[in-house]
């Protein structure tokens, strides 16, 4: 008798439903098991990749910002060069009407 006053129950015979359930769980178990190291590699590989793209990222982004750099220094540098052609345009015209009219002053 249990200690709660009730009989004891013979144990339960196993079964083949019982033995083809626990291999069944064994299977899942199994397959769960490929699944949870198939996603590892996967979360793995990833992850590199992951870290590969930001790294080309900021590769490219300190190449973009290069670039703007060079622009903007190609742009000031076309605008000087534009104010120096204006510049000594004015300038020559400037030493054109001395030179001819150097008499004048």
């Amino acid at each position: 008798m249990a200690s709660d006053g009730l009989p004891d129950e013979p144990a339960t015979p196993p079964t083949k439903t019982s033995e083809a359930l626990k291999e069944n769980l064994q299977n899942i178990n199994s397959h769960l098991d490929e699944l949870k190291k198939d996603w590892d590699d996967e979360k793995k590989r990833l992850v590199g990749e992951k870290a590969m793209l930001e790294k080309e990222a900021k590769q490219l982004q300190h190449q973009i910002k290069s670039y703007k750099e060079e622009n903007k220094k190609v742009t000031e540098k076309t605008r000087a060069g534009e104010k120096g052609k204006a510049t000594l345009e004015v300038v020559s015209i400037l030493n054109i009407f001395f030179c001819e009219c150097w008499w004048l002053i």
